[in-house]
Protein backbone atom coordinates (compact mmCIF):
# COMPACT_ATOMS: atom_id res chain seq x y z
CA UNK A 1 0.00 0.00 0.00
CA UNK A 2 1.39 3.38 -1.03
CA UNK A 3 1.73 6.04 1.64
CA UNK A 4 0.35 9.41 0.60
CA UNK A 5 2.99 12.05 1.24
CA UNK A 6 3.35 15.74 0.50
CA UNK A 7 6.08 17.58 -1.38
CA UNK A 8 7.45 21.12 -1.32
CA UNK A 9 5.54 23.39 -3.68
CA UNK A 10 6.74 26.65 -5.22
CA UNK A 11 4.51 29.69 -5.53
CA UNK A 12 4.16 33.33 -6.49
CA UNK A 13 2.79 35.53 -3.73
CA UNK A 14 1.32 38.99 -3.39
CA UNK A 15 1.76 40.60 0.03
CA UNK A 16 -0.97 43.14 0.69
CA UNK A 17 1.04 45.18 3.22
CA UNK A 18 4.17 45.49 1.08
CA UNK A 19 2.40 45.52 -2.27
CA UNK A 20 5.11 43.44 -3.88
CA UNK A 21 5.56 40.07 -5.56
CA UNK A 22 8.01 37.37 -4.58
CA UNK A 23 8.82 33.91 -5.93
CA UNK A 24 9.54 31.35 -3.24
CA UNK A 25 9.87 27.62 -2.69
CA UNK A 26 8.56 26.85 0.76
CA UNK A 27 5.63 25.21 2.54
CA UNK A 28 3.23 28.19 2.67
CA UNK A 29 -0.31 28.87 1.60
CA UNK A 30 -2.99 31.46 2.35
CA UNK A 31 -6.40 32.53 1.04
CA UNK A 32 -7.18 32.92 -1.80
CA UNK A 33 -5.26 30.01 -3.27
CA UNK A 34 -4.76 29.60 -7.00
CA UNK A 35 -4.32 26.01 -8.19
CA UNK A 36 -3.12 26.23 -11.76
CA UNK A 37 -2.66 23.32 -14.17
CA UNK A 38 0.53 24.31 -15.93
CA UNK A 39 2.61 26.73 -13.93
CA UNK A 40 2.09 29.63 -11.59
CA UNK A 41 3.85 32.19 -13.80
CA UNK A 42 1.13 31.79 -16.45
CA UNK A 43 -1.47 33.52 -14.29
CA UNK A 44 0.91 36.22 -12.97
CA UNK A 45 -0.85 39.20 -14.67
CA UNK A 46 -4.23 38.05 -13.34
CA UNK A 47 -2.77 37.67 -9.86
CA UNK A 48 -1.79 41.33 -9.85
CA UNK A 49 -5.25 42.37 -11.03
CA UNK A 50 -6.91 40.31 -8.28
CA UNK A 51 -4.56 41.86 -5.75
CA UNK A 52 -5.62 45.37 -6.69
CA UNK A 53 -9.35 44.62 -6.61
CA UNK A 54 -9.34 42.57 -3.43
CA UNK A 55 -7.03 45.02 -1.67
CA UNK A 56 -9.54 47.80 -2.32
CA UNK A 57 -12.24 45.68 -0.71
CA UNK A 58 -9.98 44.78 2.25
CA UNK A 59 -10.88 41.08 2.06
CA UNK A 60 -7.41 39.50 2.13
CA UNK A 61 -3.86 39.79 3.42
CA UNK A 62 -1.93 37.62 0.95
CA UNK A 63 -2.50 35.71 -2.28
CA UNK A 64 -0.46 32.68 -3.23
CA UNK A 65 -0.35 31.10 -6.68
CA UNK A 66 0.94 27.52 -6.51
CA UNK A 67 2.70 25.22 -8.92
CA UNK A 68 1.43 21.67 -8.52
CA UNK A 69 3.96 18.90 -7.93
CA UNK A 70 5.66 18.00 -11.23
CA UNK A 71 4.86 21.49 -12.54
CA UNK A 72 6.96 24.65 -12.65
CA UNK A 73 9.52 24.88 -9.85
CA UNK A 74 7.74 22.55 -7.48
CA UNK A 75 9.26 19.22 -6.53
CA UNK A 76 9.25 16.46 -9.13
CA UNK A 77 8.23 12.96 -8.08
CA UNK A 78 7.02 9.74 -9.71
CA UNK A 79 4.11 9.70 -7.25
CA UNK A 80 1.41 11.61 -9.08
CA UNK A 81 -2.19 11.00 -8.08
CA UNK A 82 -5.19 12.97 -6.87
CA UNK A 83 -4.57 11.73 -3.32
CA UNK A 84 -0.99 13.01 -3.36
CA UNK A 85 -1.99 16.38 -4.79
CA UNK A 86 -4.75 16.82 -2.21
CA UNK A 87 -2.25 15.90 0.52
CA UNK A 88 0.07 18.67 -0.74
CA UNK A 89 -2.71 21.22 -0.36
CA UNK A 90 -3.81 20.03 3.07
CA UNK A 91 -0.24 20.05 4.33
CA UNK A 92 0.26 23.65 3.24
CA UNK A 93 -2.81 24.83 5.07
CA UNK A 94 -2.15 22.92 8.29
CA UNK A 95 1.49 23.98 8.48
CA UNK A 96 0.50 27.63 8.18
CA UNK A 97 -2.45 27.33 10.57
CA UNK A 98 -4.94 28.48 7.94
CA UNK A 99 -8.40 27.19 8.88
CA UNK A 100 -10.02 28.11 5.55
CA UNK A 101 -8.98 29.21 2.07
CA UNK A 102 -10.69 30.46 -1.05
CA UNK A 103 -9.68 28.00 -3.77
CA UNK A 104 -9.44 29.28 -7.34
CA UNK A 105 -8.46 26.46 -9.65
CA UNK A 106 -8.00 25.52 -13.28
CA UNK A 107 -8.10 22.18 -15.15
CA UNK A 108 -6.20 19.53 -13.15
CA UNK A 109 -6.01 22.00 -10.26
CA UNK A 110 -9.81 21.96 -10.25
CA UNK A 111 -9.84 18.21 -9.68
CA UNK A 112 -7.81 18.85 -6.53
CA UNK A 113 -10.10 21.68 -5.43
CA UNK A 114 -13.25 19.60 -6.01
CA UNK A 115 -11.91 16.60 -4.10
CA UNK A 116 -10.61 18.84 -1.31
CA UNK A 117 -13.91 20.73 -0.93
CA UNK A 118 -15.91 17.50 -0.77
CA UNK A 119 -13.55 15.73 1.64
CA UNK A 120 -12.50 18.76 3.75
CA UNK A 121 -15.40 21.24 3.42
CA UNK A 122 -14.54 22.90 6.72
CA UNK A 123 -11.24 24.09 5.18
CA UNK A 124 -12.75 25.76 2.08
CA UNK A 125 -14.22 29.27 2.36
CA UNK A 126 -15.31 29.53 -1.29
CA UNK A 127 -14.59 27.59 -4.45
CA UNK A 128 -13.95 28.55 -8.09
CA UNK A 129 -13.69 25.75 -10.65
CA UNK A 130 -12.35 26.69 -14.09
CA UNK A 131 -12.97 24.16 -16.86
CA UNK A 132 -13.38 20.87 -15.00
CA UNK A 133 -16.17 18.54 -13.99
CA UNK A 134 -16.79 15.78 -11.45
CA UNK A 135 -16.07 12.99 -13.90
CA UNK A 136 -14.45 12.49 -17.29
CA UNK A 137 -16.64 12.26 -20.38
CA UNK A 138 -15.62 10.59 -23.63
CA UNK A 139 -14.91 14.06 -25.04
CA UNK A 140 -12.64 15.01 -22.14
CA UNK A 141 -10.78 11.69 -22.34
CA UNK A 142 -10.10 12.34 -26.01
CA UNK A 143 -8.97 15.88 -25.18
CA UNK A 144 -6.47 14.54 -22.64
CA UNK A 145 -5.24 11.93 -25.13
CA UNK A 146 -4.61 14.63 -27.74
CA UNK A 147 -2.89 16.90 -25.19
CA UNK A 148 -0.60 14.04 -24.16
CA UNK A 149 0.24 13.23 -27.77
CA UNK A 150 1.00 16.89 -28.51
CA UNK A 151 3.22 17.14 -25.42
CA UNK A 152 5.23 14.11 -26.48
CA UNK A 153 5.75 15.50 -30.00
CA UNK A 154 6.68 18.90 -28.61
CA UNK A 155 9.25 17.31 -26.29
CA UNK A 156 10.88 15.55 -29.22
CA UNK A 157 10.99 18.76 -31.25
CA UNK A 158 12.37 20.86 -28.38
CA UNK A 159 15.12 18.34 -27.62
CA UNK A 160 16.51 18.74 -31.16
CA UNK A 161 16.50 22.55 -31.30
CA UNK A 162 19.80 24.46 -31.51
CA UNK A 163 20.54 27.08 -28.86
CA UNK A 164 20.20 29.83 -31.49
CA UNK A 165 16.39 29.38 -31.52
CA UNK A 166 14.61 31.91 -29.28
CA UNK A 167 11.58 31.25 -27.08
CA UNK A 168 9.41 33.35 -29.39
CA UNK A 169 10.58 31.36 -32.40
CA UNK A 170 9.80 28.14 -30.55
CA UNK A 171 6.28 29.34 -29.71
CA UNK A 172 5.75 30.17 -33.41
CA UNK A 173 6.92 26.68 -34.33
CA UNK A 174 4.37 25.22 -31.92
CA UNK A 175 1.33 27.01 -33.37
CA UNK A 176 0.75 24.40 -36.14
CA UNK A 177 0.53 21.77 -33.39
CA UNK A 178 -2.21 23.76 -31.65
CA UNK A 179 -3.98 24.21 -35.01
CA UNK A 180 -3.89 20.46 -35.62
CA UNK A 181 -4.85 19.20 -32.17
CA UNK A 182 -6.98 22.03 -30.77
CA UNK A 183 -8.21 24.27 -33.61
CA UNK A 184 -10.87 25.91 -31.42
CA UNK A 185 -8.13 27.18 -29.08
CA UNK A 186 -6.89 29.48 -31.84
CA UNK A 187 -10.36 30.87 -32.55
CA UNK A 188 -11.10 32.45 -29.17
CA UNK A 189 -11.16 36.24 -28.93
CA UNK A 190 -7.72 36.61 -27.36
CA UNK A 191 -5.67 33.54 -28.24
CA UNK A 192 -6.27 34.08 -31.96
CA UNK A 193 -4.29 37.33 -31.74
CA UNK A 194 -1.18 36.10 -29.91
CA UNK A 195 1.20 33.19 -29.62
CA UNK A 196 0.20 30.42 -27.25
CA UNK A 197 3.18 29.68 -24.98
CA UNK A 198 4.29 26.27 -23.82
CA UNK A 199 5.97 25.58 -20.43
CA UNK A 200 9.55 25.80 -21.70
CA UNK A 201 12.30 28.27 -20.84
CA UNK A 202 15.98 28.74 -21.60
CA UNK A 203 18.51 28.07 -18.86
CA UNK A 204 21.76 30.00 -18.44
CA UNK A 205 23.52 27.80 -20.97
CA UNK A 206 20.90 28.60 -23.62
CA UNK A 207 19.37 25.13 -23.51
CA UNK A 208 15.59 24.75 -23.57
CA UNK A 209 14.26 23.25 -20.34
CA UNK A 210 10.73 22.02 -19.69
CA UNK A 211 8.90 23.69 -16.82
CA UNK A 212 7.07 20.48 -15.98
CA UNK A 213 7.91 16.80 -15.52
CA UNK A 214 7.18 15.61 -19.05
CA UNK A 215 7.74 11.93 -18.28
CA UNK A 216 5.22 11.86 -15.44
CA UNK A 217 2.68 14.20 -17.06
CA UNK A 218 2.76 12.06 -20.21
CA UNK A 219 1.51 9.12 -18.14
CA UNK A 220 -1.48 11.13 -16.93
CA UNK A 221 -3.79 9.77 -19.63
CA UNK A 222 -3.34 6.09 -18.79
CA UNK A 223 -3.60 6.78 -15.03
CA UNK A 224 -6.63 9.06 -15.38
CA UNK A 225 -9.37 6.62 -14.41
CA UNK A 226 -7.33 4.88 -11.72
CA UNK A 227 -5.58 7.75 -9.94
CA UNK A 228 -7.55 10.92 -10.70
CA UNK A 229 -11.20 10.16 -10.05
CA UNK A 230 -13.11 12.38 -7.61
CA UNK A 231 -14.75 10.27 -4.92
CA UNK A 232 -18.51 10.90 -4.80
CA UNK A 233 -19.43 7.35 -3.76
CA UNK A 234 -20.73 8.47 -0.35
CA UNK A 235 -22.65 11.45 -1.76
CA UNK A 236 -20.43 14.15 -0.18
CA UNK A 237 -21.74 17.73 -0.18
CA UNK A 238 -19.97 21.08 -0.06
CA UNK A 239 -22.40 23.77 1.16
CA UNK A 240 -20.18 26.81 0.64
CA UNK A 241 -20.45 29.21 -2.28
CA UNK A 242 -18.94 27.82 -5.45
CA UNK A 243 -18.59 29.04 -9.02
CA UNK A 244 -18.27 26.67 -11.99
CA UNK A 245 -16.75 28.32 -15.05
CA UNK A 246 -17.21 26.70 -18.45
CA UNK A 247 -17.34 27.69 -22.12
CA UNK A 248 -19.38 26.74 -25.15
CA UNK A 249 -16.33 25.23 -26.90
CA UNK A 250 -15.02 23.42 -23.84
CA UNK A 251 -15.10 19.63 -23.43
CA UNK A 252 -16.12 20.35 -19.82
CA UNK A 253 -19.23 22.34 -20.70
CA UNK A 254 -21.40 22.22 -17.59
CA UNK A 255 -24.76 22.84 -19.26
CA UNK A 256 -25.84 19.20 -19.28
CA UNK A 257 -24.41 18.40 -15.87
CA UNK A 258 -25.88 21.05 -13.59
CA UNK A 259 -28.13 18.63 -11.71
CA UNK A 260 -25.17 16.50 -10.62
CA UNK A 261 -23.12 19.57 -9.67
CA UNK A 262 -26.00 20.97 -7.59
CA UNK A 263 -26.42 17.63 -5.83
CA UNK A 264 -22.90 17.90 -4.42
CA UNK A 265 -22.55 21.71 -4.52
CA UNK A 266 -26.07 23.03 -3.72
CA UNK A 267 -24.92 26.67 -3.57
CA UNK A 268 -23.14 26.55 -6.92
CA UNK A 269 -23.32 29.31 -9.48
CA UNK A 270 -22.48 28.87 -13.16
CA UNK A 271 -20.87 31.14 -15.72
CA UNK A 272 -20.28 30.34 -19.40
CA UNK A 273 -17.62 32.20 -21.40
CA UNK A 274 -19.05 32.62 -24.88
CA UNK A 275 -16.48 31.59 -27.47
CA UNK A 276 -14.11 30.19 -24.82
CA UNK A 277 -12.17 26.94 -25.02
CA UNK A 278 -10.10 26.05 -21.93
CA UNK A 279 -7.92 28.79 -20.38
CA UNK A 280 -10.46 31.53 -19.71
CA UNK A 281 -8.01 33.47 -17.54
CA UNK A 282 -5.94 33.98 -20.73
CA UNK A 283 -8.77 34.06 -23.27
CA UNK A 284 -10.90 36.62 -21.37
CA UNK A 285 -8.56 38.11 -18.73
CA UNK A 286 -10.63 41.17 -17.76
CA UNK A 287 -13.93 39.33 -17.65
CA UNK A 288 -12.37 36.43 -15.76
CA UNK A 289 -11.03 38.76 -13.07
CA UNK A 290 -14.40 40.47 -12.68
CA UNK A 291 -16.47 37.28 -12.48
CA UNK A 292 -14.19 35.62 -9.94
CA UNK A 293 -13.63 38.78 -7.87
CA UNK A 294 -17.39 39.30 -7.59
CA UNK A 295 -17.75 35.87 -5.97
CA UNK A 296 -14.88 36.43 -3.54
CA UNK A 297 -16.04 39.90 -2.49
CA UNK A 298 -19.72 38.91 -2.14
CA UNK A 299 -20.60 38.60 1.55
CA UNK A 300 -24.34 37.94 1.11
Amino acid sequence: MLTTFYVCLSYISWHNKSGSFSYNSATLIITPLFLNYLYAVQIFPRLKRFAGILSTEHVWDMIYCLDLRNHGRSEYTKDFSLKCLVADLENFMKNQNIPKAVLISHSLGSKIALEFALSKPEMVEKLVIEDMFLFESEKSKEYIRLATEMLQKAEKMVSNLPSSVTEKQLFKMMQPYFSKYFPMMLKTSNTSKKLIPIPVYKDKSGKFVWDLNVEVISSFEKNLLREFQIDISNDPVYHGKSLFLSADHSVYNADGNKDLVLKHFPNAQFYVFKGGFHTYHNEFPDLFVKVVSDLIIDTA
